[in-house]
C-alpha cells in the first residue's frame, strides 16, 4: 500500500474500487443464475411428481406476469447494493490489518460479521420500503 502511495496512485481507487464493482457484479450474476436454475427445477420437479405445470410457454408467461415492477427493483438493490456492501468492508477491513500475521484471522473474522449483518440490515429496509 505504502508502495502505491509513493507512485502517486490513490489505494483505494486502485484497490477498493473494482473489487466493490466486482463483488457486486458477481453476486447479481449469481443471482440471476440461482433464479433461472431454481425456475427450470421446479418447472421439471412439477412434472416428474405429476403436478401437470402444463406448457412451457404458458409457465414462463405465468412468471413474467406475476412479478412485479417492485420485485424487480428490489432484485437489483438486494443483489447489487450489499454486494458493494460487503466487497467494500472485506476491501477495508483488510487494508487495516499491519504486519502482524494474527490480524488476518481477526480482520477476516470482522469483515465476515459486519458485511453479514449489513446485508440483513440492508436488505430487510429495502423490503420496508418497497413493500410498505
Amino acid at each position: 500500500m505504502y508502495l502505491l502511495d509513493g507512485m502517486g496512485l490513490d489505494p483505494f481507487t486502485y484497490l477498493v474500487v473494482p473489487r466493490v464493482i466486482g463483488a457486486a457484479i458477481s453476486i447479481f450474476c449469481l443471482t440471476v443464475v440461482f433464479i433461472l436454475v431454481s425456475f427450470v427445477s421446479g418447472y421439471i420437479s412439477g412434472l416428474l411428481l405429476g403436478a401437470n405445470p402444463g406448457p412451457v410457454d404458458l409457465f414462463i408467461h405465468s412468471v413474467f406476469r406475476a412479478v412485479q415492477p417492485a420485485d424487480a427493483g428490489n432484485l437489483f438493490i438486494k443483489t447489487l447494493l450489499p454486494g458493494m456492501m460487503t466487497g467494500a468492508i472485506c476491501c477495508l477491513e483488510g487494508l487495516n490489518v499491519s504486519t502482524a500475521v494474527t490480524e488476518v484471522p481477526q480482520a477476516a473474522t470482522r469483515a465476515l460479521i459486519r458485511s453479514t449483518t449489513a446485508l440483513f440490515i440492508v436488505s430487510a429496509l429495502v423490503s420496508l420500503v418497497t413493500y410498505m
